[in-house]
């Protein structure tokens, strides 16, 4: 059971390095204009839709779907509307569309050995 509990936990690390892998590449897209434009609003990766990033050289790209990053483990990403109410200014669940603003979604599922789990990290990119 020790040995079980052993590799449940390794696979939780490796599943956590993964996943903020993810987002590391999504806020890297925010970095710069022509990524913002060309990758964070792609319609294919526009919430409820999924993509994945893809390394290609020395860069990254999205591409639909989720992606299988190694047998076991699957990551995907969204890109959410933002909306903004329009007296405080503050993120909010009505209001106005920000159009700087993308909340970003990553998620990862594995399975550890006791069953299948799911991560999921979320965090708010700026238009540069």
């Amino acid at each position: 059971h020790a040995q079980k509990v052993s590799r449940a936990n390794t696979a939780r690390v490796k599943a956590t390095l993964y996943l903020r892998e993810t987002v590391e590449v999504a806020v890297d897209f925010s970095q710069a204009t022509s990524s913002w434009n060309s990758q964070i609003l792609k319609p294919e990766c526009q919430s409820p839709s999924l993509c994945h990033p893809v390394a290609g050289g020395s860069s990254w790209t999205l591409a639909n779907g989720n992606e299988s990053v190694e047998p076991g483990y699957d990551r995907s990403l969204t890109f959410a509307l933002v909306l903004r109410d329009p007296i405080t200014g503050n993120i909010s669940d009505t209001g106005l569309p920000d159009l700087d603003t993308k909340k970003v979604v990553a998620s990862l599922n594995w399975n550890d050995g006791f069953g299948l789990r799911t991560a999921t990290l979320e965090t708010y990119l700026y238009k540069p």
